[in-house]
């Protein structure tokens, strides 16, 4: 039976090769630089800043960015393998690209042939143990990681592969250090602050509440008035 798994190494190697691009240091990924702004990964991708999700507002700004290059009509050659990245903003700076590959330019291949057409640009990979990466963290209470199956970094941006726990599809984590440490004080103070402000803001609510439904009877009570008839 004919081995088409060397073709698919082979294949991979040479859309990731070129879409990482030989020369470039690891700030950089197919093309978008961490520390960019969001209106320039917005013109790259062709999205609206309607598109852009604000994750925090304070003490600093985060947002975030969904690239489904399926539904983007992005050109073929800057899709290449990718079903979509998630862009991570702190304070206007892209500190994070959440990576996904399609499945389909990825099937039959495991976690070393992956590893092995990314090391040629990023040199030697490590394979960290018990050491998992977050995916997205939409809410206090749940936060999605999976395990790292191997990492390229250096002093100041690291490159987290992962294949899903849901599924089965590779990703890769695209950091910068600094950037990522920020972001993660931001959001713990923020969370500080929302947690010290809950009593407030429910008793607040309960007096919205409340005088709604007073507004709403007086309303009824003056329509009901005038037409009742004992």
């Amino acid at each position: 039976m004919f081995n088409f798994r060397p073709i698919a190494v082979s294949f991979l190697l040479i859309v990731l090769s070129a879409s990482l691009c030989s020369g470039q240091d690891f700030s950089m990924y197919r093309g978008f630089q961490l520390g960019s702004t969001v209106e320039s990964v917005l013109k790259t991708v062709g999205m609206q800043r309607s598109d852009v999700r604000v994750v925090n507002v304070r003490p600093a700004l985060i947002e975030e960015l969904e690239w489904n290059t399926s539904r983007s009509g992005t050109r073929s050659e800057m899709a290449g393998s990718l079903r979509g990245i998630r862009f991570t903003f702190h304070s206007d700076e892209l500190f994070k690209m959440v990576v996904t590959y399609d499945p389909r330019e990825t099937e039959g291949l495991t976690t070393a042939d992956v590893s092995e057409a990314i090391s040629p640009q990023y040199g030697t990979m490590t394979v960290p143990e018990n050491v998992t990466v977050v995916i997205s963290a939409d809410s206090s209470t749940f936060q999605d990681s999976q395990q790292v199956a191997a990492l390229w970094q250096d002093p100041h941006y690291s490159y987290s592969l992962y294949r899903s726990t849901y599924g089965g599809a590779f990703g890769m984590v695209v950091i910068s250090k600094e950037g990522a440490a920020k972001a993660s004080v931001a959001q713990k103070e923020s969370l500080r602050l929302d947690q010290l402000e809950a009593p407030q803001k429910e008793l607040a609510r309960v007096k919205k509440e409340e005088a709604e439904r007073k507004a709403a009877q007086e309303t009824a009570r003056a329509a009901n008035k005038v037409k009742f008839r004992p």
